[in-house]
């Protein structure tokens, strides 16, 4: 399990290819925090079934406000592993949100 003892942030988890990297980086051993607009509970629970963490944060990715109190809820729950993929959303910044 390359990812065990990870947590890692996907956004856009909900659906798509968002949650096949969800799948995938818990089936890597990694625990997943799930972000989205929509919601992604199904995506959760299937992780959990996986036998890993997860939660999910309603968040819009646009909006950084939403973004740092995310992060926040976070770091109360997991210990937060960048884990970056090729596929990302543009903040308008590159400099860290933590």
């Amino acid at each position: 399990m390359l990812l065990k003892g990870k947590v890692v942030l996907v956004t856009g988890g909900a659906r798509g290819l968002g949650r096949a990297d969800a799948l995938a980086l818990a089936e890597a051993g990694a625990d997943v925090v799930i972000a989205d607009i929509l919601d992604a509970e199904k995506t959760v629970s299937d992780v959990r079934s996986i036998g890993r963490k997860s939660l999910a944060i309603k968040m819009d990715v646009t909006n950084m406000g939403e973004v740092k109190e995310g992060v926040e809820k976070i770091k109360k729950g997991f210990w937060l592993h960048r884990c970056p993929r090729k596929q990302c959303s543009d903040f308008g910044s590159s400099r860290p949100i933590i």
